[in-house]
């Protein structure tokens, strides 16, 4: 039986809508092609909106409650069977370029070969004098909080990383293997700092517009979005800025997507292989949409992912529209190149036709910034939240705020402006019961504050590692250490 080549391209933080084959303005002529081509998924979510668990729930095909692992200072353990395993057992060479934010000593977690380290340190304890040398004025501009600090256009070490994993990607793809390759290709982008080339930069600032609810965000957010509020920019020019430069860091990942695409299929031409190709993100970006910047809630601009698939056996031109999530690439991807997933799956192959449309699908989160410790102050305040789509609704729930709890029509309300959970009080209890199988809120406190305690503690344990800086990227250019030319 002949097994497919595969090669999955995970960008970090693209909100699907803001793309041009959703209708939206950055302009994203490879994935317009893809679906022309392939299948697209318009309701994809990822399994928490935040990076870390979401990568590793498309790794282990496990929901982050279910892994332990909600927030970005978590280690996938090392006997978790991950699809890279999955896949070598059937026989495929796995191949890590790019991206995947492992943290600690296990930087493969199947993968035989990894060709680009990683732009986040794989540390317990990251260096801050390193991180400064490798990212200078923009290491304000890694996280929620200080992601508008620096906006405009010019370089950043974000393309300069992105461009190298391209290019060893491109490099992989142009020599002969042996055996047939399961391939990742993970770039940084379009994760913030909110910086790109120059001319896109340009070309989108003259065409964007305020996002919705950016100055009268709705009443209906709860006291910890709110907190969130309190620390976003609240300056319209910011805004603008920012969605002018997101929409030019979609567009050049694209162009990535495109030429990663083109050598993969020229790969297969040469040897006469057939092959699928998968672009999906781990999360979205809420871009000043009702205030807010980055990830971290459940609104669709933060929890929604581009889906699209093309390939051997794969119809052209369908969209579907009834929800998946990132939890069923690993069943599906086994699915098409006859691989056993590892035991436990919470997804399902999307493409076997065996699950049914009105199905939950379900995303978790927990706490506000996902940094144990870090913000001491709404500590307190951290709880599981999920988010549950069936159909045309969507219910959001945090534990200890419930009199804030959401539904959405996503048919008649897409931009989530009216809550309808008091009209609708049985629509959203039949949803919140789709959540009673999973582990209760008070065992994933309890989970969390054991995982902060040892986050804690190997921090302290840690000693230098010359092995783990090797899997840490240090490529950045001088001249993109700089201030954007344009702001």
């Amino acid at each position: 039986m002949e097994q497919k080549n595969i090669l999955v391209f995970m960008s970090d933080q693209h909100a699907p809508k803001m793309s041009s084959y959703l209708g939206g303005l950055a302009r994203t002529p490879t994935l317009e092609n893809m679906a022309e081509r392939g299948m697209s998924f318009d309701a994809a979510y990822t399994a928490c909106p935040l990076c870390v668990p979401a990568r590793m729930a498309f790794l282990s095909g496990r929901l982050p409650s279910r892994t332990g692992i909600l927030n970005n200072f978590t280690v996938l353990p090392d006997t978790t069977p991950t699809i890279a395993h999955a896949f070598s057992a059937a026989g495929y060479e796995t191949v890590l370029a790019g991206r995947m934010h492992f943290v600690g000593e296990d930087q493969r977690h199947g993968f035989h070969h990894r060709l680009v380290g990683d732009i986040t340190s794989p540390e317990w304890k990251p260096s801050r004098p390193l991180l400064e040398k490798l990212r200078g004025p923009f290491i304000k501009c890694f996280d929620e909080l200080g992601s508008t600090q620096i906006i405009g256009g010019g370089g950043s070490p974000v393309q300069d990383y992105d461009q190298q994993v391209l290019f060893a990607a491109l490099d992989w793809l142009s020599r002969p293997h042996e055996k047939p390759q399961f391939v990742v290709v993970g770039t940084y982008g379009p994760h913030f700092p909110y910086v790109a080339p120059e001319e896109l930069y340009r070309y989108y600032r003259e065409r964007v517009s305020l996002p919705a609810g950016f100055l009268n965000p709705p009443d209906y957010l709860d006291p910890t979005a709110k907190i969130r509020l309190a620390r976003s920019s609240r300056d319209p020019e910011t805004a603008l800025r920012a969605q002018a430069a997101y929409c030019g860091m979609i567009e050049q990942v694209d162009g990535y997507i495109g030429a990663v695409r083109s050598a993969f299929w020229d790969y297969c031409k040469r040897t006469g292989e057939s092959g699928i190709f998968l672009y999906t993100s781990d999360h979205g970006d809420q871009c000043g949409e009702r205030g807010l910047f980055g990830k971290m809630s459940f609104f669709e601009s933060s929890a929604r992912i581009p889906l699209l698939i093309e390939g051997d056996g794969i119809p052209q031109g369908v969209r579907r529209t009834e929800p998946v999530s990132l939890l069923d690439l690993l069943p599906t991807l086994c699915g098409l190149a006859h691989a056993s997933p590892p035991p436990c799956q919470d997804g399902g192959d999307i493409l076997s036709g065996e699950i049914p449309n009105d199905r939950a699908v379900i995303s978790e989160m927990y706490g506000i910034f996902g940094a144990p410790g870090k913000f001491p102050e709404v500590a307190s305040m951290n709880s599981l939240s999920r988010m549950v789509r069936k159909g045309r609704y969507k219910y959001i729930t945090r534990r200890g705020f419930e009199d804030w709890d959401l539904l959405f029509d996503l048919e008649e309300d897409p931009g989530e402006s009216r809550n309808i959970l008091p009209e609708e009080p049985e629509i959203a209890a039949a949803l919140k019961k789709e959540l009673t199988a999973l582990p209760g809120p008070d065992e994933v406190k309890e989970t969390q504050l054991v995982n902060a305690q040892i986050y804690d503690f190997m921090q302290l344990a840690q000693r230098p590692s010359e092995k783990l800086l090797a899997e840490f990227w240090t490529g950045t250019k001088p001249e993109n250490l700089e201030l954007p030319v344009v702001q």
